[in-house]
């Protein structure tokens, strides 16, 4: 009975001291940031590939923005800072999907690459470049003027979520 009055209290205080000094601090969106990390600089994500879509490099990048800010208790920062994500969408392309008898589309894609760089001045180790995929799906008597605020919001939504994933949860 001595043995567990005074050994359980110690057991128990080791293990939260391991719980406290784990990587990072943790929210409970599964952000992992180290406590000496308080700003990020995130660049525009500008269009590249050739595609027109006018307000896909401001939705994204203030998608990016809002998760972080919303995520995290990182600041945002428009000079030098602790992590730094740039990038931009490279591709963006409309395909069909099912074809039937009489080679007609029945359902095309919307897809769309963005090619992210993330720097971590604190932790070099967490520093990546990685393209990220996402797509959304319309049927065919529909055209992409019709459906593009719909897809563009669910396909931002997806590749913030990717990218949030990478840079903060290491998935």
């Amino acid at each position: 009975m001595i043995f567990k009055k005074k050994i359980l209290p110690f057991i128990f205080m080791l293990l939260a001291m391991f719980m406290n000094s784990a990587c990072g601090i943790y929210s409970f969106t599964g952000a992992s940031v180290s406590p000496d990390v308080k700003s990020i600089r995130i660049g525009l994500l500008e269009n590249t590939s050739g595609f027109a879509l006018p307000t896909i490099s401001q939705k994204l990048t203030e998608s990016l923005k809002s998760k972080i800010l919303n995520s995290t208790n990182l600041t945002i920062s428009t000079e030098a800072s602790d992590l730094d994500i740039s990038g931009s969408i490279t591709a963006i392309s409309v395909n069909p999907l099912a074809i039937q008898g009489n080679q007609q589309s029945l359902q095309n894609r919307l897809e769309i690459s963005v090619n992210i760089n993330f720097v971590n001045s604190k932790n070099d180790k967490q520093n990546f470049e990685k393209v990220f995929k996402r797509y959304g799906d319309f049927a065919s008597n529909k055209t992409l003027d019709q459906v593009q605020n719909t897809l563009l919001e669910q396909i931002s939504q997806d590749l913030v979520q990717d990218i949030f994933n990478a840079a903060f949860i290491n998935w």
